[in-house]
Protein backbone atom coordinates (compact mmCIF):
# COMPACT_ATOMS: atom_id res chain seq x y z
CA UNK A 1 0.00 0.00 0.00
CA UNK A 2 3.26 2.13 0.52
CA UNK A 3 4.54 1.48 -2.81
CA UNK A 4 1.50 2.61 -4.35
CA UNK A 5 1.19 5.61 -2.40
CA UNK A 6 4.79 6.80 -2.92
CA UNK A 7 4.53 5.71 -6.78
CA UNK A 8 1.66 7.82 -7.03
CA UNK A 9 2.62 11.25 -4.89
CA UNK A 10 6.71 11.04 -5.29
CA UNK A 11 6.76 9.78 -8.96
CA UNK A 12 10.63 11.16 -9.25
CA UNK A 13 11.51 8.99 -6.03
CA UNK A 14 10.12 5.37 -7.73
CA UNK A 15 11.51 3.67 -10.51
CA UNK A 16 9.50 0.71 -10.56
CA UNK A 17 6.76 -0.75 -8.19
CA UNK A 18 6.11 -4.33 -6.76
CA UNK A 19 2.68 -5.16 -4.65
CA UNK A 20 2.39 -8.25 -3.00
CA UNK A 21 -0.91 -9.40 -1.76
CA UNK A 22 -2.07 -5.99 -0.97
CA UNK A 23 -5.29 -3.99 -1.90
CA UNK A 24 -5.96 -0.62 -2.75
CA UNK A 25 -9.19 -0.26 -0.39
CA UNK A 26 -8.49 -3.36 2.14
CA UNK A 27 -11.58 -4.29 3.12
CA UNK A 28 -15.14 -2.28 4.69
CA UNK A 29 -14.41 0.20 7.00
CA UNK A 30 -16.35 -1.05 9.97
CA UNK A 31 -14.37 -4.26 10.06
CA UNK A 32 -11.09 -2.34 10.98
CA UNK A 33 -12.94 -0.43 13.31
CA UNK A 34 -14.57 -3.28 15.12
CA UNK A 35 -11.06 -4.78 14.85
CA UNK A 36 -9.53 -1.77 16.86
CA UNK A 37 -12.03 -1.91 19.17
CA UNK A 38 -11.43 -5.51 20.00
CA UNK A 39 -7.69 -4.91 20.19
CA UNK A 40 -7.85 -2.37 22.69
CA UNK A 41 -10.51 -4.23 24.69
CA UNK A 42 -9.56 -7.93 24.72
CA UNK A 43 -5.71 -7.85 23.63
CA UNK A 44 -3.80 -9.27 20.84
CA UNK A 45 -4.34 -12.74 21.39
CA UNK A 46 -7.42 -13.71 19.80
CA UNK A 47 -6.61 -11.18 16.81
CA UNK A 48 -3.29 -13.74 16.19
CA UNK A 49 -4.84 -17.01 16.56
CA UNK A 50 -7.13 -15.85 13.78
CA UNK A 51 -4.86 -13.62 11.98
CA UNK A 52 -2.35 -16.99 11.24
CA UNK A 53 -5.23 -18.98 9.64
CA UNK A 54 -5.26 -16.15 7.06
CA UNK A 55 -1.46 -15.60 6.63
CA UNK A 56 -0.67 -18.85 5.75
CA UNK A 57 -1.73 -22.24 4.20
CA UNK A 58 -2.26 -25.02 6.68
CA UNK A 59 -0.34 -26.70 4.40
CA UNK A 60 2.45 -24.36 5.05
CA UNK A 61 1.51 -24.24 8.80
CA UNK A 62 1.43 -28.16 9.39
CA UNK A 63 5.23 -28.14 7.50
CA UNK A 64 5.90 -24.97 9.63
CA UNK A 65 4.93 -25.24 13.24
CA UNK A 66 8.12 -23.54 14.21
CA UNK A 67 7.96 -20.53 11.95
CA UNK A 68 4.12 -20.26 12.64
CA UNK A 69 3.88 -19.89 16.56
CA UNK A 70 6.64 -17.66 15.78
CA UNK A 71 4.81 -15.18 13.66
CA UNK A 72 2.02 -15.93 15.73
CA UNK A 73 3.85 -14.52 18.85
CA UNK A 74 4.96 -11.95 16.94
CA UNK A 75 0.97 -10.90 16.49
CA UNK A 76 0.23 -11.84 20.13
CA UNK A 77 3.01 -9.47 21.19
CA UNK A 78 1.91 -6.16 19.31
CA UNK A 79 1.22 -3.38 21.37
CA UNK A 80 -2.76 -3.14 20.76
CA UNK A 81 -2.91 1.06 20.70
CA UNK A 82 -0.21 0.25 17.25
CA UNK A 83 -1.93 -1.94 16.26
CA UNK A 84 -5.76 -0.57 16.71
CA UNK A 85 -4.35 2.88 14.94
CA UNK A 86 -3.03 0.92 12.34
CA UNK A 87 -6.68 -0.52 11.75
CA UNK A 88 -8.08 2.88 12.20
CA UNK A 89 -5.59 4.08 9.05
CA UNK A 90 -6.95 1.23 6.91
CA UNK A 91 -10.42 1.67 7.84
CA UNK A 92 -9.97 5.11 5.76
CA UNK A 93 -7.82 4.24 2.91
CA UNK A 94 -8.62 3.85 -0.41
CA UNK A 95 -6.05 4.18 -3.16
CA UNK A 96 -8.13 3.42 -6.03
CA UNK A 97 -8.30 6.88 -7.20
CA UNK A 98 -4.60 7.09 -7.04
CA UNK A 99 -3.77 4.02 -9.22
CA UNK A 100 -4.59 5.32 -12.88
CA UNK A 101 -1.50 7.83 -12.46
CA UNK A 102 0.86 5.75 -11.24
CA UNK A 103 3.22 5.62 -14.26
CA UNK A 104 6.25 3.25 -13.08
CA UNK A 105 6.62 -0.20 -14.34
CA UNK A 106 4.42 -2.32 -11.56
CA UNK A 107 4.04 -5.68 -10.76
CA UNK A 108 1.47 -6.59 -8.62
CA UNK A 109 1.36 -10.72 -6.75
CA UNK A 110 -1.24 -12.00 -5.34
CA UNK A 111 -1.64 -15.28 -3.82
CA UNK A 112 -4.12 -17.80 -4.58
CA UNK A 113 -5.03 -18.95 -0.85
CA UNK A 114 -5.10 -15.35 0.50
CA UNK A 115 -8.18 -15.45 2.62
CA UNK A 116 -7.15 -11.81 3.70
CA UNK A 117 -6.90 -10.06 0.87
CA UNK A 118 -7.57 -12.43 -2.44
CA UNK A 119 -6.16 -12.47 -5.20
CA UNK A 120 -8.90 -10.21 -6.63
CA UNK A 121 -7.89 -7.48 -5.14
CA UNK A 122 -4.70 -7.76 -6.94
CA UNK A 123 -6.08 -7.39 -9.85
CA UNK A 124 -8.11 -5.01 -9.56
CA UNK A 125 -5.00 -2.79 -8.61
CA UNK A 126 -3.25 -4.27 -11.86
CA UNK A 127 -6.32 -3.32 -13.94
CA UNK A 128 -6.12 0.33 -12.58
CA UNK A 129 -2.99 1.19 -13.35
CA UNK A 130 -1.90 1.74 -17.26
CA UNK A 131 0.59 -1.10 -17.93
CA UNK A 132 0.67 -3.30 -14.98
CA UNK A 133 1.71 -6.95 -14.95
CA UNK A 134 -0.62 -9.05 -12.34
CA UNK A 135 0.81 -12.54 -11.30
CA UNK A 136 -0.95 -15.09 -9.51
CA UNK A 137 0.84 -17.60 -6.95
CA UNK A 138 -0.43 -21.21 -5.95
CA UNK A 139 -0.97 -21.93 -2.85
CA UNK A 140 0.22 -18.91 -1.17
CA UNK A 141 -1.81 -17.27 1.35
CA UNK A 142 -1.57 -13.81 3.04
CA UNK A 143 2.48 -13.98 3.82
CA UNK A 144 3.34 -15.85 0.79
CA UNK A 145 6.51 -13.86 0.17
CA UNK A 146 7.42 -16.03 3.72
CA UNK A 147 5.76 -19.71 2.13
CA UNK A 148 7.14 -19.52 -0.97
CA UNK A 149 9.83 -16.78 -1.29
CA UNK A 150 11.36 -18.48 -3.85
CA UNK A 151 8.37 -17.87 -6.20
CA UNK A 152 7.86 -14.38 -5.12
CA UNK A 153 11.66 -13.52 -5.45
CA UNK A 154 11.83 -15.04 -8.78
CA UNK A 155 9.06 -12.36 -10.62
CA UNK A 156 10.62 -9.33 -8.30
CA UNK A 157 13.61 -10.08 -9.37
CA UNK A 158 12.48 -10.38 -13.20
CA UNK A 159 10.77 -7.12 -12.67
CA UNK A 160 13.49 -4.97 -11.11
CA UNK A 161 16.41 -5.97 -13.25
CA UNK A 162 16.92 -3.29 -16.02
CA UNK A 163 15.79 -3.65 -19.24
CA UNK A 164 18.26 -2.87 -21.83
Amino acid sequence: MLSLWLARHAPDRIQRVVVCCSSAKPGNRQMWVDRAAQARTEGMGRIADRSITRWFTPEWRNTHPDLAHSMRQLTATTPAEGYAACCELLAQLDLTPDLPAITAPTLVISGTADAALPADHGRSIAGCIPGARFETIDSAAHLGTVEQPERFLDLILQHLRPTT
